[in-house]
């Protein structure tokens, strides 16, 4: 049969070393659908050759046919017509009747069957790519006009494929630098241009490759570029279509550039002649620039071999997935918000497209501006879908664009940890640290599996490092979200992990109470948190989402976001009531009432703590409580009944017991200070503020922390101290002191504190700069206090903040800042 025939003439053809086990069957069942397919498709063309040919007589069977159809199949261009004739010459034999236009249409047809089956098997790839190479090359020898040696020596030899685009839209800086390396003078002999599919690799190695052999020969950086690409698969708006890729081993990027380069007699040369002549023809007078285009699909440890040791003055661009160690790497990721608003217009105008700022905004938003999403999601609006329909197709996960670009990459981390720690960022919605993230992936201090993983994540180009914190793009997560939908097991063990540490942070900022909190820290972990806290509220684990409450609570009090902390207070104390937490109620009861005072809404922050006011059981509670009580009272003016809470609460002072006593007998001295503060008691005030320092000690928590060491106390207590000890020397007319005080104070929180801390220290420094006739620093610092004080809602900051801008305009100030005098003793 035709299949015996073939299978014994193309193994002959590939050879024994090429051959797997397989191999014979995989052959033989591509004829059998090769000829099936032609009966199919020939029988309603030309049915009685159709049957003589597969049914009624033996020709098919015969080794001259199997042989000429071989040689049709992978060699058209060196043998088609002698094979035809051997073919049309034996058929005669059996039919003579059969005129030559019916045997030359069967024979293409059958031809064309074989093909489409047989360069699917990857042992007979690289033939078909040299077939379509030498196809190609044909076409242009067809084509081209022939030119006088003049011409010629102007023109530049190359095979690179037409530009896809009428104008590259953004990486002008990557292409910038692409070109600089390429240059004679620079000792970069290969940039290899790395990122995930679709990120717009191929198109800027394209618009380089050109510009380098564009201009006259004396002008242009190469006189020759070679492209081949091993491609397997594209893209378009109708799905994932597969194509034949030129280059496999070594040898098929000889064959092209013998062919490209005037040697054709190079495709009949054993390999070592071939890496002779080629290393001649790299080394000579003829600049030449190779493109290789997506290299991760190569296994060809040959082709990276000949890439470190390109002889001068060849240079060569790589594109790839994967981060390849060859010389100098680019890597691209989604183009900026400007320059993929710039795409999306340029693309949606060539299709008569219209899309409004919201949605062109939304698209580069769940794009991530990776420019192969946005041309993809364009071409599919452009086929008749809706805007709403390709932005949910978009963050599914199960689009085409997820598929090409990501598939494959993640299929290769099956059963490594780099897959834990895959999903594991993906359970981060902002970047996250090198140390979370390993513990988030279950290998808690297992650094060097953490290391690898993260190593070959960054290779595959599926996560991006940036300023040493680790992120995906939109796309990579909806794709990896998918997948842990698909892969329980793998979801349920790192959510397990996730969860469990952010349980762990969080316990560093249960309660507000003195002791050391590194807020600096808790503002990268903040959203972290806030995440894990909605992820176990929604999930029905009130017990999780309370445990992670307290650190939430902390960071919208450090960051400022009153507004969200007082709604998660009400919604935690309504979790904490309905499971009896009765200290997280009172927790929160005593937060809402800060808030709320430090705005002047004093009903609210009394209605506050009245609603916990029978929970305070243990004699710290109580004080604490009585300390909220005093300071209320202290903001509204009620200065005899402040004194009266604090009295009751110093009478609490000999039953404390816990190690957290010290802390909370200073708070208590120091909310007595703040009331001689603003009774005008300035001695008074000084005493209490130094007796605070003792506890709260500004020196200790700077030696501390210089040293890398944990302080006793939250350092922004002892700024707290600083800032009123300037109060005092500023009423005292010391404003050197006051100044020097403060300033510290200021620069200490920006680091260390609170926003609203750092509202109130910077309108008491404001003041101090005016008295000292600082007007225009004064206009800086007002103007910062002021934005700050409104967006937090802080009323006594903001009427200070009215004063001083009237003092600053008395002044003689050119521009009052937004706020502003007379003395402030805010806080």
């Amino acid at each position: 049969m035709l299949a015996d025939v073939l299978v014994r003439a193309v193994e002959t053809a590939v050879g024994a070393h090429l051959r797997k086990r397989d191999f014979d069957r995989r052959l033989r069942a591509a004829t059998e659908r090769a000829v099936d397919r032609f009966r199919d498709r020939h029988l309603s063309v030309d049915r009685e050759l159709t049957l003589f040919l597969l049914d009624d007589a033996p020709v098919l069977d015969l080794p001259s046919v199997g042989e000429a159809l071989r040689q049709l199949v992978l060699y058209p261009a060196r043998s088609e017509d002698q094979a035809s004739q051997d073919f049309a010459q034996v058929l005669r034999r059996f039919a003579p009747a059969v005129n030559e236009e019916r045997v030359d249409r069967a024979l293409q047809e059958l031809v064309r069957c074989l093909r489409d089956e047989l360069q699917h098997l990857p042992e007979l790839q690289p033939s078909f790519a040299l077939m379509y190479q030498q196809q190609q090359l044909e076409v242009l020898r067809a084509t081209a006009r022939p030119t006088s040696p003049s011409q010629s020596d102007r023109s530049s030899r190359h095979n690179l494929p037409h530009r896809t685009y009428h104008r590259l839209v953004g990486r002008a800086t990557e292409l910038e630098l692409v070109l600089k390396r390429m240059r004679p003078e620079d000792r970069t002999w290969v940039v290899v241009i790395d990122g995930i599919g679709g990120v717009g690799k191929t198109s800027l190695a394209l618009e380089a490759a050109y510009q380098l052999i564009d201009g006259d020969p004396g002008q242009r950086q190469f006189d020759a570029a070679i492209w081949v690409s091993a491609k397997q698969t594209l893209l378009t708006a109708h799905g994932i279509n597969t194509r034949q890729p030129e280059l496999a081993v070594l040898r098929d990027l000889f064959t092209v550039m013998g062919s490209v380069l005037g040697r054709g007699e190079l495709i009949q040369m054993p390999f070592r002649e071939q890496r002779a002549v080629i290393g001649e023809l790299l080394s000579g007078d003829t600049r030449v620039l190779l493109v290789l285009d997506n290299l991760e699909t190569v296994d060809d440890d040959e082709i990276a071999a000949f890439l470190r040791d390109l002889p001068q003055p060849t240079k060569a661009i790589v594109t790839s997935r994967h981060r390849l160690d060859v010389a100098y790497s680019l890597r691209l990721s989604g183009l900026p918000v400007d320059e993929a608003a710039q795409l999306i217009a340029a693309q949606a105008d060539q299709r008569d497209l219209v899309l409004s700022q919201a949605e062109a905004s939304a698209l580069t938003r769940k794009t991530g501006g990776i420019p192969l999403a946005i041309v993809w999601s364009l071409s599919l609006m452009n086929l008749g879908h809706s805007v709403e329909s390709v932005l949910r197709r978009l963050g599914s996960g199960h689009s085409d664009i997820a598929a090409f670009c990501f598939r494959e990459s993640v299929r290769a981390l099956e059963g490594t940890e780099a897959l834990w720690v895959l999903a594991a960022i993906a359970m981060f919605e902002d970047p996250v640290d090198r140390t979370l993230l390993g513990r988030a992936a279950g290998l808690g201090e297992d650094v060097v599996a953490r290391d690898d993983g993260i190593q070959t994540l960054i290779q595959l180009s599926l996560i991006d490092l940036r300023a040493g914190m680790f992120t995906l793009l939109p796309l990579t997560r909806t794709y990896v979200e998918r997948l842990l939908d698909e892969q329980p097991d793998l979801r349920d063990r790192v959510r397990a992990a996730w969860l469990t540490t952010m349980l762990e942070v969080a316990a560093q900022y249960r309660l507000p109470d003195p002791s050391w909190r590194d807020l600096t820290r808790l503002r990268s972990l903040g959203p972290h948190l806030h995440v894990a806290y909605g992820w176990a509220r929604d999930s029905g684990q009130v017990h999780h989402a309370l445990a992670l409450a307290g650190a939430v609570l902390a960071d919208l009090d450090a960051v400022g976001r009153w507004d969200d902390l007082l709604a998660t207070c009400a919604e935690v104390e309504s979790y904490a009531s309905s499971t009896a937490a009765d200290d997280l109620v009172l927790h929160t009861g005593w937060y809402q009432n800060w808030i709320y005072a430090q705005r002047g809404e004093f009903d609210q922050a009394w209605l506050a703590l009245d609603r916990v006011s029978h929970l305070p059981t243990t004699p710290e509670e109580r004080l604490r409580h009585q300390v909220c009580c005093a300071q209320t009272c202290r903001r509204e003016g009620r200065h005899k009944e402040a004194a009266a809470h604090l009295d009751q609460a110093q009478a609490l002072v000999p039953d404390l017991t816990t190690p957290a006593a010290s802390g909370l007998v200073a708070h208590l001295t120091f909310e007595a200070g703040k009331l001689a503060r603003d009774l005008g008691d300035w001695d008074a005030a000084e005493r209490a503020f130094r007796e605070t320092s003792r506890v709260f000690d500004p020196e200790a928590v700077t030696r501390a922390l210089a040293d890398g060491e944990t302080p006793t106390y939250d350092p922004e207590w002892a700024v707290r101290v600083l800032g009123n000890l300037g109060v005092v020397e500023h009423r005292r007319d010391n404003l050197a002191s006051a100044s020097a005080l403060l300033q510290r104070a200021v620069d200490f929180t920006r680091e260390h504190g609170s926003a609203s801390n750092l509202a109130t220290l910077l309108i008491r420094l404001a003041d101090v700069q005016l008295d000292q006739g600082r007007v225009h620093e004064a206009a800086q610092t007002l103007g910062e206090a002021t934005r700050l004080a409104g967006r937090l809602g802080m009323r006594e900051e903001e009427r200070a903040g009215e004063r001083l801008t009237l003092k600053h305009r008395a002044l003689g100030g050119a521009a009052a800042p937004e706020g502003g005098s007379g003395s402030t003793s805010t806080g």
